[in-house]
């Protein structure tokens, strides 16, 4: 998808999760808003930022947003380090351009 200010951008998909039970109510919420700052940070628009049900057993967290092409590389080393941070295994990590159909 291309936009007004000759800038190439694609749209991601971040999913986080703390399906390990590695952390604590409060880290976890430590850990989303850290990743929300992030993304809101690096990103030109926000579609989307949600969870499941608060009770779900486990809990994760999806963010759906455009973002210029030269960010995308920097945004992926901030994620990985937030979640190194917060002991976290890996990411979930989607990348592509939106059609409009």
């Amino acid at each position: 998808m291309t936009f007004g200010f000759n800038c190439r951008m694609t749209t991601v998909s971040l999913q986080i999760g703390n399906g390990d039970g590695k952390l604590s109510q409060a880290r976890w919420h430590e850990f989303v808003l850290e990743m929300k700052r992030l993304v809101e940070c690096h990103s030109a628009k926000v579609h989307f930022f949600g969870a499941p049900e608060n009770w779900r057993e486990q809990q994760n967290v999806a963010f759906i947003f455009d973002i210029d092409e030269a960010s995308i590389g920097k945004l992926k080393t901030d994620v990985t380090q937030l979640r190194k941070r917060f002991s976290q295994e890996s990411a979930a990590w989607t990348q592509g351009n939106t059609l409009f159909i």
